[in-house]
């Protein structure tokens, strides 16, 4: 099966789009964004989604903002024969067609089945779209992201494992297995499916054997409800007679139970009484001596807080001293201070007035010397190097003349020259002699005469300037402008230290502090005062603080022992009054023990008679201690219903004969339980039986591993230096797993999970083109593979061997659509189609 042309409208992003593929390789390179995974998707479900197909999965497929139905045609080789394929997603609405070259068509339900004919599989229920969708063709489809798992993880489905064992049988390599051999297999999985579940365990619901277990479940239940009757009926003889027995002693128990019942209410009374007057006794006691206590410790508690008191009174006096002596320290300390700021604030306005008279002379000696500002100097040096440059113009340029030695008279301009003598030209001269005339022009071509030009003009603006600066010459202006500079820098100096002090708020501050005497001393002086004052203050404060203290613990102690007095005062009179109350209500203690001892002696006379009536009711099994009238009574109302009830259960079992049907019951059982044996010999003889077909299946499924390992080594040897080599195992009832990849001379097989991400790529798509070789077999010996962004993880430097694996692929007859968004990765593959996607507008 080849895929020759998709053409899609209204899918996501693509509102029309129509691409063409080659044969062999077809790389479709573009940004992201261009939709290169939505073509991936829209090939997947033009081939495995039906077009009635709803919900989430058709609003996904719809181009946003608006639009409308989702088409896709396909156009595909298949049977050697072209088809075209048109799908329209509009769910219950969707319409599905196919037309073959050869003029069948086929329409709605009828082209799903014959495209599930020409693929090899269905499409996906629609109960189970999210869950089987991307399993279809899982074993030629590299969605985006998923080109790092192993292809073995797929399941045997995704894979297509019954084809590719069928190819493999074909393939002349291997032993093929006899329709006897895969009968016989398919009835033993058949009978043993139809006794055990999924996980193994013999019993499954329907069969012969759950059938005979639940039989003898039946069987089992019956006897037990059986002998369970039988068993009540017997408890219920038994509990017939313990009730009647019960009931005769209640009714010999109970006139004397009458009579017992009154003597235990006056006990209980007298008793009753007993406890309040050994109760009122106690009280009567502990009052009394709680009284003589308190009494006791009264007099010496008073004579203690006297002691304090005194104590206390003496240290108060100490205190007062203590703090005058402080507040004395304190005012001169006071006085100190105060004259020292004011001293401190005067010396500050002196400092500020002398800072402001000499700002007044830097102002008027500023004013009196020339305006020479930076800018000046700059412009004089400017013109005076202008000048220089001038007059080395003119001297460089300028001609010199030397008469040496003259017969007759030379002049120069009309002047006459003498020998000896030397001459500078710097203009248009005359030279003659009786003899001659001679014109001399000195050269650059009248530069020196602009030279002369400039170099007046320049001397008279610099002689104008030094005028207008009242100055006689440059070094002389430079040195006024310095002089200038510093006096303004100091100017502002003390005018800024100066704006740090405000004069005003000075006097103010002297004008609102009080008054004190200074008498002529010095700042130093007082601030040497105020220092040997703070120890002399220090150490008073400290006095005055122990003594505070000191008296702040007696004061405590003094509350808490008066708080304590009182609280003791308090209590003794409440003591007394209540011993009073309780003497004038009850009587004093010889009273009260009159009254106790009469009544311990009715207390006697009661439990004489008591226990008479006691060692009557002793003969009985009933507890009388735990026996009211009324319990006793209702005792007796229950065991008559309980006879009655028990009569009449009695009187109903002796309908049935429950021994013979006992006899049945367990005959019953023992044929069910025979059944359920032999029921289960079978089943683990089916299962041992299917162990043994299992384990040879193994034996002979092994060779299978061979032709995939061989082609899978091939593809890997394009894409690797190294000699490479792959392992696969296969087991009948898992299919293929373990696949692991050794390369070189290390002898170490590498299991998939541990490689990196760009050789798990590698061998992932190495083992989907070996699969898809063998399966080529059924499709006409050729299947498209679609590899979405699948090898993002590959280094640059394996590109050329990923693309002489991709070739070798092609050579076997298989077509290749790579998606890649990296344009370097796609130029460094061999490719006759190539298609750019672009972004939609």
């Amino acid at each position: 099966m080849r895929i020759s042309g998709l053409k899609l409208s209204n899918y996501r992003l693509h509102r029309e789009l129509s691409l063409e593929f080659g044969l062999g390789i077809t790389v479709l390179e573009g940004a992201n964004e261009t939709g290169k995974s939505t073509l991936v998707e829209a090939l997947h479900r033009a081939l495995f989604l039906s077009s009635r197909s709803s919900g989430a999965l058709l609003d996904e497929m719809r181009p946003q903002p608006g639009g409308g139905d989702p088409e896709l045609t396909l156009r595909f080789e298949a049977e050697g024969i072209n088809f075209t394929l048109h799908k329209r997603f509009a769910g219950s609405k969707g319409a599905s067609s196919l037309m073959s070259s050869v003029g069948s068509s086929w329409q709605g339900d009828k082209a799903e089945e014959r495209l599930a004919e020409l693929v090899g599989a269905g499409p996906v229920p629609r109960a189970r779209q999210g869950e089987q969708m991307k399993e279809r063709w899982g074993h030629l489809w590299v969605w985006q992201g998923n080109a790092g798992l192993n292809p073995l993880d797929l399941g045997a489905n995704a894979l297509d494992q019954a084809r590719l064992l069928e190819q493999l049988q074909m393939s002349g390599q291997l032993g093929v297995q006899s329709q006897v051999d895969r009968r016989v297999v398919e009835l033993v999985q058949q009978r043993w499916s139809s006794s055990h579940t999924e996980k193994g365990r013999i019993g499954r619901a329907g069969s012969a054997l759950a059938e005979a277990q639940q039989t003898e479940e039946i069987a089992k239940e019956q006897l037990q409800n059986l002998n369970k009757q039988l068993l009540e009926q017997k408890q219920a003889q038994s509990e017939q007679q313990i009730a009647s027995s019960k009931l005769a002693e209640l009714d010999r128990a109970i006139p004397l139970l009458k009579l017992l019942a009154p003597l235990q209410q006056q006990r209980k009374e007298i008793q009753k009484e007993i406890n309040s007057l050994v109760e009122t006794i106690q009280k009567l006691v502990k009052l009394a001596q709680n009284t003589t206590t308190l009494k006791n410790e009264l007099e010496p508690e008073h004579a203690l807080i006297e002691t304090i008191k005194s104590k206390y009174l003496m240290l108060k006096q100490r205190r007062l001293y203590a703090s005058e002596q402080l507040e004395i320290a304190l005012k001169e300390a006071e006085q100190l201070q105060q004259a020292i700021k004011i001293l401190s604030l005067q010396k500050r306005l002196k400092e500020q007035e002398i800072k402001t008279q000499k700002i007044f002379e830097l102002d008027n000696y500023l004013q009196q010397m020339p305006q020479i500002t930076v800018e000046n100097i700059e412009l004089l040096r400017s013109q005076q190097q202008q000048l220089q440059i001038m007059e080395i113009t003119m001297k460089s340029f300028s001609t010199k003349l030397e008469l040496l030695e003259a017969d007759a008279e030379v002049l120069l301009n009309g002047e006459p020259l003498l020998p000896g003598s030397t001459y500078s030209l710097s203009v248009v001269s005359l030279l003659q002699t009786t003899n001659f005339k001679l014109r001399l022009e000195p050269g650059a071509g009248g530069r020196v005469e602009e030279a002369k030009t400039k170099g007046q003009e320049l001397k008279q603006q610099i002689n104008a300037e030094l005028e207008r600066l009242g100055v006689s010459d440059v070094e002389a202006a430079m040195l006024l402008e310095r002089k200038r500079s510093e006096l303004e820098n100091e100017r502002k100096r003390l005018i800024q230290e100066n704006g740090n002090e405000d004069a005003q708020l000075i006097k103010f501050t002297l004008q609102q502090l009080p008054k004190c005497e200074i008498n002529n001393a010095s700042l130093e002086d007082l601030k040497h005062k105020l220092d040997l004052l703070l120890p002399v203050g220090r150490e008073r404060r400290l006095e005055f603080n122990r003594l505070d203290q000191e008296l702040s613990e007696i004061q405590t102690e003094l509350d808490a022992r008066s708080n304590g007095l009182n609280s003791k005062r308090q209590q003794l009179l409440l003591n007394e009054t209540l011993l009073k109350d309780l003497i004038l209500r009850h009587g004093d203690k010889k009273q009260l023990d009159e009254q106790l001892s009469a009544t311990q002696k009715a207390e006697a006379e009661l439990d004489s008679k008591q226990k008479s009536y006691e060692a009557q009711l002793q003969n009985f099994k009933l507890n009388y201690l735990l026996v009211t009238i009324e319990s006793a009574q209702k005792q007796r109302e229950e065991l008559l219903q309980q006879l009655a009830a028990l009569g009449v259960l009695l009187r109903n079992d002796g309908i049935n004969d429950r021994f013979a049907l006992l006899d049945q019951l367990e005959a019953a059982l023992e044929n069910s339980s025979a059944e359920r044996i032999r029921l289960e010999k079978d089943a683990l003889m089916l299962d041992l039986l299917r162990k043994l077909l299992q384990d040879e299946q193994t034996a002979m499924a092994l060779q299978y591993t061979a032709p995939v390992m061989k082609r899978l080594d091939d593809y890997l040897n394009c894409c690797c230096k190294n000699a490479t080599r792959s392992s696969i195992e296969y087991q009948s009832t898992k299919g293929f797993l373990n696949l692991k990849w050794q390369r070189g001379a290390t002898g170490v097989a590498w299991p998939f999970s541990v490689l990196s991400g760009g050789s798990k790529e590698l061998l992932a798509a190495a083992l989907r083109l070996s699969m898809a070789e063998v399966l080529a077999g059924s499709y006409n010996g050729c299947l498209p593979l679609v590899f979405d962004d699948a090898f993002s993880n590959v280094d640059p430097s394996r590109w050329n061997g990923l693309s002489d694996l991709l070739c070798r692929a092609e050579e076997q007859g298989l077509q290749l659509l790579v998606f890649s968004c990296d344009p370097s990765f796609t130029a460094s593959l061999v490719a006759k189609n190539r298609i750019k996607l672009t972004t939609q507008a």
